[in-house]
């Protein structure tokens, strides 16, 4: 705050906003770099476990079907008719990127089989299964 005198001799203050705009500003980039961790993070599924797991490369592209009505793309949820839609328009973006699928442990086996044949049409080149490692 600034504190000035006039020739009147009456006191005249001013309030700077500069230091409030730069901690709103630096608060807005934590929050843009925390965000993506946190709605990545908040999607858990049960995986199986398995003592040849690989770790996965940075190119894919990921379903997570976490009950057999509730299911994700990249971290959106979606729903299974718009499902096969966003498959092909990946295929035809990224055509060698694989398709992990990270499906809970208690999920029935034909669900995923019908998401990997729904890949298969969609045009996804490969596919794999995501598990824990033990």
């Amino acid at each position: 705050m600034r504190i000035t005198r006039t020739r009147n001799h009456s006191i005249k203050s001013e309030i700077n906003i500069t230091p409030f705009t730069d901690v709103v500003l630096v608060l807005l980039i934590i929050f843009m770099i925390a965000t993506p961790i946190i709605i990545q993070s908040s999607i858990t599924v049960n995986l199986p476990k398995s003592k040849y797991g690989e770790d996965s490369s940075s190119e894919q592209f990921e379903v997570i079907i976490k009950s057999e009505k509730e299911f994700y793309f990249n971290n959106r949820s979606t729903d299974l008719n718009s499902l096969k839609q966003q498959l092909a328009a990946h295929a035809k973006e990224k055509p060698d990127a694989p398709l992990i699928i990270k499906a809970d442990r208690d999920i029935k086996y034909f669900v995923i089989i019908s998401i990997m044949d729904m890949a298969k049409e969609s045009g996804v080149g490969k596919i794999s299964l995501n598990v824990e490692k033990r």
